[in-house]
């Protein structure tokens, strides 16, 4: 998995050559300015021309130095992952080790078992038609089994459908606001455990009351963060209250599927979050300004059979793979560079990075799990294994055969014996 370009210990790194491309350009045009003078004073050159070009030379100068300012100080990370979708009971099916699998499965189950209104949109709109429902008829046996003489064909057919058709399904609404729930889980878990011994007062924490707006925005987010309290479904959690665990509760699950999870990011003093759209959103902070959007595609990914037959354990013709993209995008400002300190309450960016790649990209995944070494080996074990049967069922045959000739000569023998 190739390493992550622009991470923050490159970025604070490049500050040293940023304060010498500065003093260099001071210098620099401190020297064409005296330049300049001695040349206008010679009357050789128009002064309007002397200024003219100083000022061409100042602003490309400028551009050039922020182009390459900018360049350095950005970054953008792509996470192309996949959902496996059990197309006859229209459910996600988990896949073990990939987190965001998981994650979307459970997240999607809290929804049916505590608001069947949200998730009848799952319901109602599904992303893949049943197998029963499908217009698409299998193969019959009977044309499998044609002479050569009769000639069928299978064919390949293009048809036009609009770039957002499949995005603007209500189970595709669904699955972004769950997708972007699993997102912000994803960074309040990694931010809690990087500030867990933290005493600084420069960081802060983050609440549901703090982001009422994107309340509004995320019915997924609202509904698995509401506190326990307040929510029907955990009415039997705690019948009696000395024998609720001390502390806050940070997580709970039901046995039905229920869910409960605390909404908290610990960030640096003056960080806001806000909701930018559909399966995006948004964090300011004072150092640095990240991007966070995840968005299913509606297109269809391919994966081999042995995967989901071996891995997954499912029959391959019952799962439906379609394709989710994660991108995150940071910046950091070009003035916090001025400051050396405090830099110690950005470093879990690089982390998250590297932790988001891990959870959310399908071959991220895959190269975890050496798949790669795994699947040939599975073509194997499937080769000699039908080898195995094969001399198994001709081993079978011979012993019948053997067996039959045994009896009929038996059966011949006791015909020719003399009865006494």
């Amino acid at each position: 998995m190739p390493e992550h370009n622009n991470t923050l210990a490159e970025m604070l790194e490049t500050k040293r050559d940023f304060l010498r491309l500065v003093t260099l350009a001071i210098v620099l045009s401190f020297s064409v300015g005296v330049l300049a003078s001695l040349v206008a004073a010679s009357n050789i050159v128009p002064t309007w021309a002397i200024y003219a070009g100083a000022a061409l030379l100042i602003i490309a100068s400028l551009i050039m130095l922020t182009a390459d300012i900018r360049q350095k100080l950005t970054f953008e990370d792509h996470c192309n992952g996949l959902l496996f979708i059990d197309a006859a009971r229209n459910e996600l099916v988990e896949v073990r080790g990939y987190e965001l699998s998981k994650d979307l499965s459970r997240a999607l189950a809290a929804v049916k078992a505590e608001n069947r209104a949200i998730y009848s949109e799952w319901e109602n709109d599904p992303l893949v038609v049943r197998k029963g429902e499908s217009k698409a008829q299998p193969i019959s046996q009977d044309v499998v089994n044609k002479p050569k003489d009769d000639i069928t064909y299978i064919s390949i057919v293009r048809v036009e459908v609009e770039d957002n058709h499949h995005t603007k399904q209500k189970a595709s609404q669904l699955l972004d606001e769950a997708l972007q729930f699993v997102l912000l889980e994803e960074l309040s878990t990694h931010l809690s455990t990087y500030f867990t011994n933290s005493k600084s007062d420069q960081v802060s924490e983050l609440n549901r009351e703090d982001i009422p707006a994107f309340l509004l925005q995320n019915r997924v987010l609202n509904l698995l963060t509401t506190p326990i309290e307040q929510r029907d479904v955990f009415l039997k959690a705690f019948p009696n209250k000395s024998e609720r665990p001390e502390g806050v509760i940070c997580s709970l699950w039901g046995s039905d599927g229920s869910m409960y999870s605390r909404f908290d990011l610990n960030l640096p003093k003056g960080s806001k979050v806000s909701h930018t759209g559909r399966g995006s959103l948004r964090i300011e902070t004072k150092r640095l300004d990240l991007e966070i959007s995840g968005r299913y595609t509606g297109s269809s990914g391919v994966v081999s059979p042995p995967f989901v037959e071996h891995y997954v354990g499912k029959p391959w013709d019952d799962v439906d793979c379609r394709k989710i993209k994660v991108v995150l995008r940071g910046r950091i400002k070009p003035l916090a560079l001025i400051s050396d300190g405090g830099w110690e309450h950005y470093r879990w960016l690089d982390s998250f990075r590297s932790r988001l790649k891990q959870s959310a990209d399908f071959d991220a995944f895959l190269h975890h799990i050496h798949w790669d070494s795994i699947e040939p080996t599975v073509y194997a074990l499937r080769g000699r294994f039908s080898a195995i049967n094969r001399n198994l069922r001709s081993l079978s045959k011979s012993t019948d055969g053997d067996a039959q000739q045994l009896l009929a000569a038996d059966q011949k023998n006791a015909a020719h014996s003399p009865v006494r």
